[in-house]
């Protein structure tokens, strides 16, 4: 019998990925930059799978699979080769937008670098999705509603995902 739960089972391998590879890779960055901005990964509630309708503070994390345009390439001796895009949106916030936009591009690369360099490489679970950055796409910036508040935006992280029988 085919599975067709795949889309859940790699948003689950995304954010178990995230959770457990961001802290080490979010610090190599900090350490390597030249300058006073840092960035820190979410905590365990803020990295959400599938759609939220609030998002109460930032750095967030939304992990979600994107419209493409097959469900699948073919068929397996087993199930089927199962082709997607998950979208990693990254939210972020900061009292200036010229250090919002350097935390973003941060954040964007320790997602990207997780997903794709920690073990197993350009894997998810036990090997059963091959996955690969695609691009970065910068979303919308909300204006401070506030003199006291911050600039507030986000950039979406996209990825192939494709399964292999075993």
């Amino acid at each position: 019998m085919a599975n067709l739960q795949l889309g859940e089972a790699a948003l689950d391998g995304v954010i178990a990925k995230l959770r457990s590879g961001l802290p080490a890779r979010v610090a190599a960055i900090n350490s390597e930059s030249p300058d006073d901005i840092t960035i820190t990964p979410p905590s365990e509630s803020d990295i959400y799978f599938g759609g939220v309708t609030a998002i109460p503070r930032a750095p967030a994390f939304i992990v979600f699979q994107l419209p493409t345009d097959g469900e699948h390439e073919g068929e397996g001796s087993h199930s089927f080769i199962w082709l997607a895009d998950i979208g990693v949106a990254v939210v972020e916030e900061d009292f200036d937008r010229q250090r919002l936009a350097r935390k973003l591009l941060r954040q964007v690369r320790a997602v990207a670098e997780v997903i794709w360099d920690d073990a197993p490489k350009e894997r998810l679970q036990d090997g059963a999705f091959h996955i690969q950055f695609v691009r970065d796409d910068p979303g919308p910036v909300q204006e401070p509603a506030a003199e006291e508040s911050f600039w507030r935006a986000m950039h979406i992280a996209i990825f192939r995902v494709r399964s292999y029988e075993g």
